[in-house]
């Protein structure tokens, strides 16, 4: 494998990168979402992302340069470590949750913008640590040092796994990664970037480390070279193919792992057999050679036996040549005289040749003038290159030209690199070598010349002499303004394009017979809410019009193609909704102004549609709303004559149409009202736009007045009004109800002023307005000292301000308070209990004005509830303490019940089955194996004695009925004893590692009880530690106490179990897996209180318990003796 090629795919790749990140800047720049993220709905690339990346390829491209100067490399090293300090501040703050980002600080408000939407525009903490691995690798890459190469490398490598982990992420569209900020993706240009970049540097030093050993020309290396491609694109296809399947339906989950597994299988298979080939085929070829170099030494042998026999016929031919050779010297005298004659004939012909080299000299004279005027002021820059890439010839447009993009000034003799852009040596080396072969090559080229860019069409043509490839001449040509003029071209296509496909009218063109050409996004839009499948391109139009429509469709085509530009609308259908759409078909012209086609433009008039029909709607509305009004509406001009009135004028003053016609407003206004009247309609007049309120008295046609009230505005200055629009309502009811309330009001005030209980009132802003007899007497404020104080301030105890204020705010809303209790201050300053309520105070207008406020003193009521809620919180407590034991009672029964039904339940199966077994194969069946079986059923029923046994002795402490029997007790073999039956008990699976430490070998207790202390403890400790092999088990006997410890190293009791411990039936949360009534410890906490000692627990979760039991003993000899 060639080391440049692989080196120029590096560089190409890091461009390639470069790109991306120019084109990403430029997205945020100009807004352009595709550049920011091509997957819509993805996460974009961070803009601070793009600056790194272009700083990295920067950087690279620094490194892998030929020559490395001292400035260079601390440039290089500066670009590293901005990109090192950036990622790993990166890095910090998303651990340590630090607020200031960097990676907001460029393009900030639009960064704001995309976070508001919900989409996500941050840099993930992944793109930094990847920027990190890339900092490495570009540090150690160029490392003389392998290991540290490879350590480079290693880093590439983990980048480019990254990167690809996200990029199929994404072709797999999985779910987390559009729009999910739990997981937090880099964005998909950004996986691409990592991944050209990780492969950039894996190519950039081909010949060291992991990648020598992919590059050589061993057949390892081949191999690899052809099958790593292979295992990293088949599966991502099959793994595509699998979820396109489905996506769309085609495959199953289980149908399609099936497919994946047979073609992983498939593909393993052939890449086995492959590789298999190529191992057999060097093996044979490797066979082949040793035998062909075996059979070469063979022949070398034979040879050499040849040799020799050739050099003894040699020395006999020397002899014979010494011979010969006297005979030459008679010939060579005979040669002297003919070379002579043959001198004279070579005179001659010099002489004719000279004279036909002069000829085509000059011939050739005259072409090398013609050439080089041609060559001289051609517009195309030539260079003339030999075989070793050495400059031969070049005219002034190729001097100027490289002069100006590179400021070189070529000289006859340079090489080529030496006259083209450092950017392009690479490439320009190639083509040269293709037209070397005699292949005539053309490529586009792109410079920067004076801050502008340039294009030129470069040609590489073979100059053949004696049909042999002997120079090779570079032309170049100024394409720049050709370019432009295709960019313009192609912007302009755009953007008409997207004005064709973004518009919101539908545009579909027609051929002249009618078959569509072309749609737009619109027209597709409308299509397809009436049809399943998109219109194809060169079916007839009629088509999919409907049959009932499709001859006047064609009249209408017909007209258009004589000329007529054709409007029509029609209605169709959607989900049973209307839809409009106005119709202008056009014709279509060519330059040379004939028809060629017609133009649809489709326009969705269903909003205007439905806008006239809400306007006719309101209208109606309007009309039905001033004709059946109860109210009276009215136009009327400056000098008060009436042009309108609605009907309801006729229905409350009597007056027709036509008897309008003969009055003037003012001749109906009460002779009491007219002076204000003449005021309010004078104001009228002289204020354009002004909305003034009229109350006065009108009188109806047969004679009687009505109090009417409303509203005028002047609108002469509005043409489509010209006028004065009065409204008025009839209020004489009104007026009658006010004449009421007024008369009620005086009686409720006699009414407050008489009344047996305190009644009082405040106004708007909490000062007393009303004081009855009743609460001066009440509150010792005589109605003069009263009126006028804030109720609140004055007569509220500080603490209850607060509320009385909201309370108060409340009423004043339009909230009535009932029955509330409050202490409140008398004159002398005793505090008495109000019972109040609160109702809101309105005026005439029904507007609230006030608070009156009707109270009861009930001081003395309060102090004797006191008394009675005392006595019922006592007696309530009672019960509840009654009602607790009543529910702990019946738990326990319940638990009591689910225990027994579960632990006695496997050791009475276990004997059924026994007895059964034994029943049905008694005569089939061994001794030996009878007596396993009652075996069997001996220890199940011993198992169920120890489970009533502790049940019964759980009912015996509880009811005091377990009675305390002290004697003497031999510390050593009692406790042997116990640890050894439960050792063997629990079938030997932990040892007991007993630790006896008493200065008295006999002491005073109660055997039985200590016995099902022990047991229950130790029993506990091998059952709760399963895996481990040990317990612990203590005595220790001073100042007359007996400490026993138990320690296990097993699961441990959760925190929220240690309260409920020693509670009968309670066990462990993390226990529920492992046999057991939950008596145990129950049991072991009454029989320590009866021997009058105490229990200490210190557990940690799965690290085990340690049970420390004290108990007093009598230790003295004469007690032990007398017990």
């Amino acid at each position: 494998m060639e080391e440049h090629n692989v080196v120029r795919w590096s560089r190409l790749l890091s461009t390639a990168v470069l790109v991306i990140a120019v084109l990403t800047l430029a997205g945020w720049q100009f807004d352009v979402e595709f550049f920011k993220r091509p997957l819509p709905g993805t996460m974009p690339m961070n803009p601070f992302t793009a600056v790194l990346f272009i700083l990295t390829v920067c950087a690279f491209i620094l490194t892998v340069s030929d020559q490395q100067t001292h400035s260079k490399q601390n440039f290089i090293l500066v670009l590293t470590g901005i990109i090192a300090a950036v990622s790993t501040y990166k890095v910090i703050q998303v651990v340590f949750g630090l607020n200031f980002t960097l990676d907001t600080a460029l393009y900030t408000d639009k960064l704001a913008i995309d976070r508001d939407e919900n989409k996500l525009n941050r840099m993930p903490l992944v793109t930094a640590i990847n920027f990190l691995l890339i900092v490495l690798s570009l540090l150690h890459l160029f490392s003389g040092k392998n290991k540290r190469v490879i350590f480079a490398q290693r880093c590439a490598v983990l980048v480019m796994l990254n990167g690809l982990f996200f990029l199929l992420g994404y072709i797999y569209r999985v779910p987390e990664f559009f729009s999910s900020e739990y997981y937090f993706p880099m964005a998909a240009q950004t996986a691409v970037g990592f991944l050209f970049l990780s492969v950039a540097f894996l190519f950039a030093n081909p010949k060291k480390g992991l990648m020598k050993q992919l590059t050589s020309s061993y057949a390892g290396s081949v191999i690899a070279r052809i099958l790593i491609p292979l295992v990293i694109i088949l599966p991502v296809l099959i793994g595509y193919i699998r979820l396109w399947g489905h996506w769309y339906g085609i495959l199953s989950t289980e149908l399609g792992v099936t497919s994946i597994v047979l073609s992983f299988i498939i593909i393993f298979v052939l890449l086995i057999i492959f590789n298999t080939n190529s191992l057999n085929k060097k093996d044979v070829q490797q066979k082949a050679d040793a035998w062909h170099l075996q059979y070469y030494n063979t022949q070398l042998h034979d040879a050499n036996h040849e040799v020799a026999s050739a050099n003894e016929e040699l020395r006999v031919a020397l002899e014979e040549l010494t011979t010969t050779n006297e005979e030459l010297i008679t010939s060579n005298e005979n040669l002297v005289e003919l070379n002579d004659k043959l001198e004279i004939a070579k005179e001659t012909i010099r002489q004719q040749a000279a004279e036909i080299i002069q000829r085509k000299d000059d011939q050739l004279s005259e072409y090398r003038r013609n050439i080089d005027i041609i060559f001289t002021n051609t517009q195309e820059g030539m260079l003339l290159l030999d075989a070793d890439s050495t400059v031969i010839l070049f005219n002034k447009t190729f001097e100027g030209f490289i002069y100006r993009v590179a400021s070189i000034q070529p000289k006859v003799g340079m090489r080529l690199s030496d006259v083209v852009v450092k950017e392009r040596r690479d490439t320009a080396h190639l083509l040269y070598a293709k037209a070397l072969q005699g292949e005539a090559v053309f490529t586009e080229a792109y410079f920067t010349a004076e801050g502008k860019e340039i294009v030129h069409l470069l040609r590489y043509e073979p100059v053949y002499q004696f049909g042999k490839v002997t120079h090779v001449i570079i032309m170049s040509m100024d394409i720049t303004e050709k370019k432009n003029r295709e960019k313009a071209i192609q912007q302009s296509e755009a953007n008409l394009k997207a004005i064709f496909n973004n518009t919101p009218d539908a545009f579909i063109l027609l051929a002249n017979d009618r078959k569509i050409i072309a749609y737009n996004k619109a027209y597709l839009h409308r299509f397809m809410l009436h049809f399943d499948t998109e219109p194809e391109i060169g079916t007839d139009i009629v088509r999919y019009i409907p049959e009932s429509r499709k001859e006047s469709f064609r009249a209408m085509l017909e007209r258009t193609s004589q000329g007529a530009t054709v409007l029509y609308e029609v209605e169709s259908f959607v989900n049973e909704k209307p839809l409009w759409s106005s119709v202008m078909i056009t014709r279509v012209k060519n330059e040379s102004d004939e028809m060629v086609g017609y133009c649809l433009n489709i326009r969705d008039t269903t909003e205007i549609k439905n806008a006239e029909v809400a306007l006719r709607e309101r209208e109606e509305k309007f009309r039905a709303l001033v004709e059946y009004s109860d109210d009276v509406f009215c136009l009327v001009d400056l000098n008060g004559t009436i042009h309108y009135a609605s009907p309801s004028l006729t229905r409350k003053l009597g007056y027709t149409s036509k008897d309008l016609e003969t009055l003037q407003g003012h001749d109906l206004i009460h002779p009491d009202d007219l002076e204000q009247y003449t005021r309010d309609w004078e104001d009228i007049v002289q204020n354009q736009g002004k909305l003034i309120s009229i109350t006065c008295r009108a009188r109806h046609k047969d004679g009687h007045w009505l109090w009417m009230q409303g509203t005028s505005i002047n609108l002469t200055h509005i043409p489509s009004v010209k006028g004065i629009v009065a409204t008025y309502r009839d209020i004489s009811p009104q007026k009658e109800y006010e004449n009421k309330i007024t008369s009620i009001a005086k009686e409720l005030s006699v009414l407050i002023e008489t009344s047996n209980v305190p009644i009082f009132g405040l106004d708007e802003n909490g000062a007393i307005n009303e004081w009855n007899d009743v609460t001066a007497q009440v509150m010792q404020f005589s109605k003069s000292d009263a009126l006028g104080k804030k109720w609140i301030e004055e007569f509220i105890e500080v603490p209850y301000q607060e509320t009385v204020a909201h309370l108060f705010a409340r009423a004043i809303r339009g909230h009535a308070l009932n029955n509330f209790e409050l202490p409140v201050l008398t004159r002398n300053g005793e505090s008495i209990i109000l019972l109040l309520s609160a109702s809101p105070r309105y005026n005439a207008e029904e507007q609230i004005k006030g608070v009156i406020i009707v109270a009861q003193n009930i001081t003395e009521l309060i102090d004797y509830r006191k008394g009675l809620e005392k006595m019922v919180q006592d007696r309530t407590r009672e019960l509840n303490d009654a009602l607790q034991k009543e529910k702990e009672l019946a738990e326990l029964k319940t638990k009591f019940v689910s225990m027994a039904s579960h632990e006695f339940r496997t050791p009475l199966s276990t004997i059924s089955l026994a007895t059964g077994f034994i029943r049905r194969y008694k005569t089939k069946i061994s001794p030996e194996d009878i007596d396993k079986k009652l075996d069997d059923i001996v220890r199940q029923v011993e198992h169920m004695n120890y489970l009533l046994e502790d049940v019964l002795t759980v009912g015996k402490a509880e009811s005091g009925k377990v009675m305390v029997g002290v004697m003497p007790i031999e510390v050593n073999v009692f406790f042997d004893s116990i640890s050894n039956e439960v050792y063997q008990s629990t079938g030997k699976t932990h040892r007991i590692r007993l630790d006896i430490a008493c200065d008295q070998q006999v002491i005073a207790s109660d055997p039985r009880m200590l016995r099902i202390i022990v047991v229950n403890l130790l029993t506990n400790a091998i059952k709760f530690s399963p895996g481990k092999n040990s317990v612990w088990f203590n005595i220790a006997c001073s100042n007359n106490t007996l400490q026993l410890k138990v320690k296990d190293q097993g699961l441990g009791i959760p925190e929220e179990d240690m309260e409920k411990l020693f509670h009968s039936f309670h066990r462990a949360s993390n226990a529920s897996t492992i046999q057991g009534t939950g008596l145990g410890l129950s049991i072991v906490r009454k029989t320590v209180d009866l021997l009058g000692g105490f229990i200490q627990v210190e557990s940690k979760l799965n690290e085990g318990t340690t049970f420390t039991i004290s108990i007093p003993i009598d230790g003295r000899q004469e007690n032990i003796s007398s017990g």
